[in-house]
């Protein structure tokens, strides 16, 4: 032991380096290597130096219409949410279509699908009892599948950073900031297909939150890049044409003395300069401000439950099974909670019964409550994740947003078991009598 301690004390004293901590040295000299070139020279110097620095997506609560007025079902503007839903429902389609014929020993997907299922199972039981669990697992079990389903697929690259080119809005809803595109004057986005080119947005600057818009900037951007020309400014243009027939017309009662002055060759110059003034005007057409280029991308898809249409569909659906699970088991009596007509019947032997009657009706506010609180908790979680992710992004470049992810990873799977333990709770106590006589 002794020689040992010696032997280590002399090696420490002679200065002979410990190779271990060498390596771990490197390592760390690599790690911060790496993490100054995601974090800082890659965002805030290579990016900015090509045009190609990280631009803030634009953050809105509602769903953004893919195109407005253009991309329409049933009347109804089709938005990156609704696109992103439906991506959802064919992957949960898909996954019962490849387990139509599961094996009698599960392996690979099917054995871990199956430890998912039997887990949540478990719970039901626990929770209702095996009796009503078969019928009541189904329902629940498929908010659990959806929910995480959309969570998930919210991470995948492309998601909320790929779609298509439109002109910065700026109205009393939203103003948006916009950037200009790597295009010259002539190469218009969105000649022809979507898909026929590819346009990235210019961002010249680190940490460059793009330039607020304006309406008029609006109206330019929209007439420069996409060929519409607003109302007013056809207004504009019509008085304006009206104002130079009228300025040619020739007025009754001097056509001779007009063509006395064509005769004496001042006709010509009248023709130049109408000539000279239609080029000019045309010239005019073709300038436009700074304002004029100020694009933001819409995300072709963006997470299914950061819309509250969405997450709020989902908590109706949640508690009228709750109601229709209560009046399953219980019967019609099952709405004396909400309306207790035999405590306000029996007022003169219980005077408290009153108090049962308003106990009530307060019920009724209690299970509005619980769809806001369901659609706001899953909205709310979710779109919050969705803009950590935009804000690690811009600030830190390549590095932090991968732990973010890692986290969003695990709160999207936390926020499906929740959206499936609540109701199935909720329907528990549904199925209970809440009057002592039936006990």
């Amino acid at each position: 032991m002794s020689h040992g301690h010696d032997d280590h004390g002399h090696a420490a004293s002679s200065g002979v380096v410990n190779p271990v901590a060498m390596k771990g040295c490197l390592y760390l000299l690599i790690g911060l290597a790496i993490a100054a070139l995601a974090c800082g020279a890659l965002p805030y110097y290579v990016l900015p130096k090509l045009g190609y620095g990280i631009a803030v997506p634009v953050i809105t609560i509602f769903g953004e219409p893919l195109a407005k007025e253009k991309f329409q079902i049933l009347g109804f503007n089709v938005t990156n949410t609704a696109i992103a839903l439906i991506l959802v429902d064919v992957i949960v389609l898909a996954i019962a279509f490849a387990l139509r014929n599961p094996q009698r020993v599960p392996k690979g997907f099917q054995g871990g699908f199956e430890l998912i299922v039997d887990y949540l199972y478990g719970v039901t039981k626990n929770v209702v009892g095996p009796k009503d669990a078969r019928k009541i697992f189904p329902l629940i079990a498929t908010f659990f599948i959806v929910v995480l389903t959309a969570n998930w697929t919210k991470l995948l690259p492309g998601f909320e950073t790929i779609g298509a080119l439109h002109c910065a809005e700026s109205s009393d809803l939203v103003t948006m900031s916009g950037y200009p595109i790597h295009a010259e004057d002539e190469d218009l986005p969105f000649e022809g297909s979507i898909f026929s080119n590819i346009y990235l947005l210019k961002v010249e600057e680190g940490l460059d939150s793009g330039t607020k818009a304006t309406p008029e900037g609006y109206e330019e951007c929209e007439a420069k890049y996409f060929g519409v020309v607003h109302a007013e400014e056809e207004t504009h243009a019509e008085e304006g044409e009206e104002a130079v027939t009228t300025e040619g017309e020739t007025p009754t009662g001097e056509g001779e003395n007009a063509e006395a002055t064509a005769e004496n060759g001042e006709g010509e110059t009248t023709e130049a300069t109408a000539e000279g003034g239609e080029g000019a005007a045309a010239e005019e057409e073709h300038v436009y401000s700074e304002a004029a280029d100020r694009l933001v991308v819409t995300p072709f898809l963006r997470g299914a439950a950061t819309d509250l249409n969405f997450t709020l569909a989902l908590a109706i659906i949640a508690m009228f099974a709750v109601q229709y699970y209560g009046v399953q088991k219980l019967g019609l009596g099952y709405f004396s909670k909400f309306v207790n007509l035999p405590a306000l019947g029996n007022m003169s032997k219980k005077p408290m019964g009153l108090m049962d009657f308003v106990v009530g009706l307060l019920e009724v506010l209690s299970e509005v409550s619980k769809i806001i609180s369901f659609a706001f908790r899953l909205f709310g979680v979710i779109f919050a994740g969705g803009i950590l992710l935009i804000v690690a992004t811009f600030l830190t470049g390549a590095l932090a947003p991968a732990a973010v992810y890692g986290i969003e990873f695990f709160i999207g799977a936390i926020q499906a078991f929740v959206f499936f333990i609540l109701p199935l709770v909720l329907i528990n106590l549904a199925m209970v009598s809440h009057h002592g006589d039936d006990h």
